[in-house]
């Protein structure tokens, strides 16, 4: 009787620690999840951007689409989440566009038809080359706002980070660490903070950014725990506003208002 208790408990710890390595093994395709189509705007019912290219500095180019400023109104460069790809995002933004906001929307490697593989540092340096495109369209940085979408959260408090210029920081459904939430999600997973590579440690950031930030939290979330939202939310100095979209789940936000927020929310 002891020796098949022995040899389940074997069999199950044999496959707990299968299942780890399998899980750290695969991490970056669980956590990058991207749409690889090239969509044109017809296909996202959309006109009125440019399509633009950037190269990055380990000499990938990447293409995005741009909609150039009014006289006058800061432009937007936009760093999505980690699943779909940034023309599905599109449609979102045309209400700001027409208001005379400039808008940037970043295409990240891997996605929406751009070649290279995701990852944290690849992330960052697609998001240095979007932001010397504006610069080269003579846009200072006090006239950028960068807008992170959930895992774009973290590509946006780390350009912030670089580059301390920065008009404003607009974070959506934001987390502190992708390494915290990680084992948040998988408790069963013994040092999870330990084995995640692509960290996206925007708690350690924040609080150097003193630029305006607003924070968009969904009240029904299930993909970013509030706490961590509102952790980041905490540590991060003034000045800063924050909206709690109650019922909103993880990807509702806009369509609840959030982008008209935004806009009164760089106003002021």
């Amino acid at each position: 009787m002891i020796n098949a208790v022995l040899k389940w408990g074997g069999m199950l710890l044999g496959v707990y620690a299968f299942l780890i390595a399998l899980m750290y093994v695969l991490q970056a395709q669980m956590l990058f999840r991207p749409d690889t189509n090239d969509y044109s705007q017809a296909q996202v019912g959309i006109t009125g951007f440019t399509d633009v290219s950037v190269t990055t500095s380990d000499n990938l180019k990447l293409k995005g689409w741009y909609a150039a400023a009014q006289v006058g109104k800061p432009t937007i460069l936009f760093f999505q989440g980690n699943a779909s790809s940034y023309q599905w995002r599109a449609p979102d933004f045309m209400a700001l566009v027409k208001k005379g906001y400039g808008v940037l929307l970043a295409g990240y490697r891997g996605y929406g038809g751009n070649k290279g593989t995701p990852s944290e540092e690849g992330l960052y340096r697609d998001a240095e080359a979007y932001l010397e495109f504006l610069k080269a369209q003579n846009i200072p940085e006090n006239q950028i706002v960068l807008y992170g979408e959930s895992l774009g959260t973290g590509v946006a408090i780390e350009l912030a980070y670089r580059h301390r210029n920065i008009m404003a920081l607009l974070l959506e459904a934001p987390y502190a660490s992708i390494a915290a939430t990680a084992a948040q999600i998988y408790p069963f997973v013994p040092f999870m903070e330990k084995l995640v590579t692509n960290r996206f440690d925007s708690i350690y950031k924040i609080g150097a950014l003193t630029m305006p930030k607003f924070f968009m939290l969904a009240g029904e979330d299930r993909i970013i725990p509030n706490k961590d939202s509102l952790f980041l939310y905490q540590n991060a100095p003034q000045p800063k506003a924050i909206k709690v979209y109650k019922r909103a789940g993880h990807n509702d936000m806009r369509s609840m208002g959030a982008m008209d927020d935004a806009a009164t929310f760089l106003a002021h």
